[in-house]
This record gives structure tokens, sequence and C-alpha cells, in this order.
């Protein structure tokens, strides 16, 4: 079990074995719900950014020099598939 305090300004800083146990980032949301008079619920939404092991984290990172067709992806494939 982990504590935190709440603030002044109403606010908790979750433990960080709590952030990495739920995988939490700066700027996730929480969704909180009061069970009972003693116990609240803290429920992790999904994340919608992508992580650093998903290629489309890269998207718009790069500055290309130029576009790249369908075909040009296709050629490259069967280029590799083949050996060429």
């Amino acid at each position: 079990m982990s504590n935190a305090r709440l603030n002044a300004h109403r606010q908790i800083t979750l433990p960080a074995e709590v952030c990495e146990r739920l995988r939490l980032r700066a700027g996730d949301e929480v969704q909180l719900r009061l069970v009972d008079d003693h116990t609240l619920l803290v429920d992790t939404r999904p994340r919608t950014t992508r992580g650093p092991g998903d290629p489309m984290a890269l998207a718009g990172k790069y500055k290309v020099e130029r576009s790249i067709t369908l075909e040009d992806m296709e050629r490259a494939i069967e280029e590799g598939a083949t050996g060429r």
C-alpha cells in the first residue's frame, strides 16, 4: 500500500511505484469513484498516445526529402523478399 498527501490545492502526487505499476505518465487521465465513505477507486483510462515501441510514435518527427508512394513500398518489399 502507498500513501499520498492532499495539498492545499486539493491535489495529490501519486507515488512513483503506483505510476510505474499503472504505466501512468504526465497528462494521463484517471477516473475517480467514491465507493463508500472511506474508499476511493482510481481507474486508469486507456492511453491514446503511442508508446516508444510503436513505429507510429515516430510519425511526423522526421523531415523527409521526398514522399514515398505505395508503389515504392511494394517494390521495396518485393526486392527484399527476392533478395535483389
